[in-house]
């Protein structure tokens, strides 16, 4: 079962779900709250699942508590389409887990993906039946969907000496779910590898903010 790392105010208005990278955990990702609670309301929750399944190309010396959403063996295109749509209907239940008990509704949670965590947070986002508040995206991919049911905001960010996804990738998504009638601000950072750094944390606090604002009468 999907262990779920969670830092839960008292009353709970709003909420950041955490989808990290493969070979990583929730716990790994969980601690860029520490940036977003000082911004943030103090009724938001911060939640950050452990991927599905342990990582099945765990290096000699990694650590034992490595997760994936789905699996990386075969990367071909179909073949990571099929895996990704597979990760996104176990996501979706998942998903409506956290909601419900939560007692949010789609548009008061914001997704932060991390990699192959962006991958499952874009495709997911856009298969739900109603959209969320918007997904920030660091360092990864947009592999489009056969079917897509909403149009949230997003906020993606990559580094442009990103040795393990170019950089491109992350053009290529913008220009991609901006064809699909969602709105996206893409930022491409000099210096960078795949990695966060402050300049992705400071668009991350912005958007997220700018999202989880009141709507004006």
């Amino acid at each position: 079962m999907t262990q779920i790392h969670r830092l839960l105010p008292p009353t709970v208005t709003k909420a950041v779900i955490f989808l990290h990278g493969v070979g990583a955990n929730g716990q790994d990702l969980l601690g860029l709250s520490s940036f977003l609670q000082p911004e943030l309301p103090q009724t938001v929750a911060y939640i950050a699942p452990d991927g599905f399944d342990s990582y099945d190309m765990l290096p000699v010396g990694m650590m034992a508590e490595s997760y994936q959403w789905f699996s990386l063996k075969d990367r071909s295109p179909q073949a990571l389409s099929d895996a990704l749509d597979r990760a996104v209907v176990r996501f979706q239940v998942l998903f409506e887990d956290i909601r419900t008990d939560l007692g949010i509704a789609y548009s008061d949670i914001a997704f932060v993906g991390f990699s192959q965590g962006t991958m499952l947070a874009i495709r997911a986002a856009l298969q739900l039946p109603s959209p969320v508040a918007g997904v920030v995206g660091f360092s990864g991919a947009f592999l489009p969907p056969s079917l897509v049911h909403s149009h949230p905001p997003f906020c993606l960010i990559h580094g442009r000496q990103d040795e393990v996804i170019p950089s491109q990738a992350t053009e290529k998504a913008a220009q991609d779910l901006r064809q699909q009638g969602c709105l996206v601000d893409h930022f491409i950072d000099e210096g960078l590898g795949h990695s966060i750094d402050e300049r992705g944390i400071q668009r991350m606090t912005k958007h997220i903010s700018q999202w989880f604002k009141p709507i004006s009468a």
